[in-house]
């Protein structure tokens, strides 16, 4: 599907009639840390809305002589957990604070590698797991990447052969760097594009102290600072992973339900602005520079946007702090083509919905709004193909944030092509009294005066 400067995609192809629906997927995280966690901040399993996400990695692991296992606290935790077939339960291993040696004593040798992919193999049956997320932090050396990708392979290869007496497939999954350094050392794309399921890509915390002027962590898309070394933003991540072989479809951007904080040295606020270090530590999460999004609500910040990269960021006094926009993340994912979406993670959401006044889980939810309304389907009208968002047919939310198309606006109008009130990317086609809609690309708007999409 080509994205051509006039109104439409299109793509010329054999003449018959064709149509191919969309999917999304939206892999959620929960911290382990927020077990322990005071007062309203705690959390535990029956806090967790079951409908809001397609796969939940909320249990993790350890190697021990190349053998996965967890803790009995680490298995109960699902204890209280509201049963949805449709989710993809995950298991853990590995993350941030991991021992990454006993990622590389383990993939080191082929002997190694089968004794952990048993054990994994065995592990998950017995505890009823849909399969593994990995989170290698990192294989950067020319042996790991290497050993990283021969253990994708032969895991894949095990799941692939296993009798499943009925059961469905093992998923195979993995968490990856969005760094440009790890990127280019640690992954062998095309590879672990064959054996990998969904591709979590980490595209945030690209920014932290050493600049020291105020930078988002996560830049959806280019700016006029980031030049040279600091050329660290979204789309570069994510399309990295794409041109290097992998397939849209398995790649979902990591996105993030914490800020990253500064506190500014003077009354000077915009992106750029000098710093004197990080914001003070939040009243539950307790790290310097670190809010979560809860925390966030509480400090009655003033909003600003930056056009350029396309992400909020706020300030009330000294504090500054940048994160997450929920609708430009998913129309991102969506005319990019990606596969969705993971959330780091669901705990620093405002999950109790008594801070933020959203309700609970607001940014969670408002993912999930904007992948469910940016479904698409694939039509085809003469020798043209056309993708046309459906409706949403999700019944968990009362409203959608796409409410405002009308989806039979067409019914009474003569063919071309219209504006969409309140909604400037948006266009409807009206072929023969049908209501076809469209979207420009990101930060392009359509102008009916040329019936085109520009600037």
């Amino acid at each position: 599907e080509e994205y051509c400067s006039i109104m439409i995609a299109t793509t010329v192809i054999r003449c018959f009639f064709l149509v191919a629906a969309s999917a999304f997927n939206l892999m959620c995280y929960v911290d382990e840390a927020s077990r322990s966690r005071a007062g309203p901040a705690q959390f535990d399993a029956s806090k967790i809305d079951v409908n809001l996400c397609t796969h939940l990695v909320a249990v993790y692991g350890d190697i021990q002589n190349n053998v996965v296992m967890a803790t009995i606290e680490e298995l109960s935790f699902f204890d209280t957990l509201t049963a949805n077939p449709d989710l993809k339960v995950l298991f853990g291993v590995g993350g941030a604070d991991f021992d990454t040696n006993k990622f590389s004593t383990m993939a080191a040798s082929t002997v190694n590698r089968n004794t952990f992919i048993q054990s994994v193999k065995l592990f998950l049956r017995e505890n009823n797991f849909d399969g593994i997320l990995l989170d290698w932090r990192y294989p950067d050396t020319s042996n790991s990447k290497n050993q990283f990708t021969a253990l994708c392979q032969e895991m894949a290869s095990v799941f692939d052969s296993e009798p499943t007496g009925g059961n469905e497939r093992l998923l195979l999954t993995a968490a990856v760097s969005g760094h440009k350094d790890h990127m280019d050392a640690s992954y062998d794309v095309p590879q672990l594009n064959t054996h990998l399921d969904l591709i979590h890509v980490m595209a945030h915390d690209f920014y932290n102290l050493q600049d020291r002027v105020t930078r988002h962590h996560a830049p959806l898309f280019q700016g006029s600072m980031d030049t040279g070394n600091h050329a660290r933003y979204n789309e570069y991540s994510m399309m990295y992973w794409k041109n290097k072989g992998a397939s849209a479809e398995k790649v979902l951007m990591g996105i993030t339900t914490y800020g990253r904080t500064f506190t500014l040295r003077s009354r000077f606020n915009r992106l750029g602005s000098r710093i004197s270090g990080p914001g003070e530590a939040g009243t539950y999460t307790g790290n310097p520079g670190y809010l979560s999004n809860y925390e966030i609500c509480s400090h009655g910040l003033t909003t600003s946007w930056s056009e350029q990269h396309q992400v909020p960021y706020g300030y009330s006094g000294s504090l500054w702090v940048g994160y997450d926009n929920q609708e430009s993340i998913a129309t991102f994912v969506i005319d990019y083509g990606f596969g969705g979406a993971a959330v780091w993670s669901l705990d620093q959401d405002d999950f109790n919905g008594d801070v933020c006044d959203q309700g609970p889980y607001p940014l969670v939810s408002q993912l999930y709004d904007y992948l469910e309304a940016g479904k698409y389907t694939v039509v085809q009208i003469g020798c043209l193909q056309y993708r046309v968002l459906l409706p949403s047919t999700d019944k968990r939310h009362s409203l959608s944030p796409r409410g405002r198309i009308n989806y039979n606006f067409c019914q009474s109008k003569p063919v071309g092509y219209y504006s969409v009130s309140g909604s400037p990317r948006h266009f409807y086609q009206c072929f023969r009294g049908i209501t076809y809609v469209h979207q420009c690309a990101a930060t392009l708007k359509f102008y009916e005066s040329c019936t085109c999409c520009n600037y």
